[in-house]
């Protein structure tokens, strides 16, 4: 299970894609148990990726090439499974179905 540390970003319009990448920043509240990184969707999957991210103070900053849901968490190997990202580097597919639901219930969605 990921362990949620911001709310759930929803950025609009959804399945937006830019021909470069652009700079994703969210405020996240530090819970002290383990590394951070940001959870990005991608478009109707509603699973989410581990894209990494450089935490300064209370704030995550990453690159996105689209719009779509996303948060900061930490995540946990033992409900997750790597895979390649399209540059060559390894993210986490987080099994969202439920993490999503289960953020929905415990976290307000907020807009970008």
């Amino acid at each position: 299970m990921v362990g949620p540390v911001s709310k759930v970003f929803r950025c609009e319009p959804s399945g937006t894609e830019f021909a470069s990448a652009v700079s994703m920043t969210m405020p996240f509240t530090d819970d002290g148990k383990g590394p951070l990184t940001m959870f990005w969707s991608a478009g109707e999957d509603p699973s989410f990726n581990d894209i990494g991210g450089k935490a300064d103070g209370a704030l995550m900053t990453t690159t996105v090439r689209h719009l779509s849901s996303g948060f900061v968490g930490r995540k946990s190997e033992r409900n997750s499974r790597r895979r390649l990202g399209r540059r060559g580097r390894s993210r986490e597919k987080v099994e969202s179905a439920r993490s999503l639901a289960s953020l929905r219930s415990r976290r307000v969605r907020q807009n970008c």
